[in-house]
């Protein structure tokens, strides 16, 4: 559908990707597993990463705050340095070439 309308994909995250009990550690794939993963690579782009179905995600985004304002540090919040500043690179390119 992006490319339909001429929308650059930067990359495809697989949200809700996996469940971690805060009690014993279990991860589970309850909505199956490397879908977005598989899909980034059948499309040619970069597979962001994968964010967990996390308590702390949805208090806080139903309270309006984003978790990377609320909790930067947790790892549901922390996207690297190296990995936000090749976004913005990857932005301005497109912002340059529209």
């Amino acid at each position: 559908m992006f490319r339909k309308v001429n929308v650059p994909v930067l990359g495809i995250v697989e949200n809700m990707s996996y469940f971690q009990c805060p009690h014993c550690g279990t991860r589970s794939d309850i909505f199956g597993h490397g879908g977005a993963r598989h899909e980034a690579e059948r499309l040619g782009v970069r597979f962001s990463r994968e964010i967990p179905l996390h308590m702390s995600i949805s208090h806080h985004s139903d309270s309006g705050t984003p978790v990377v304002e609320s909790e930067p540090t947790d790892a549901c919040g922390n996207l690297p340095r190296d990995r936000r500043r090749k976004v913005r690179d990857q932005l301005q390119g497109v912002i340059a070439a529209a």
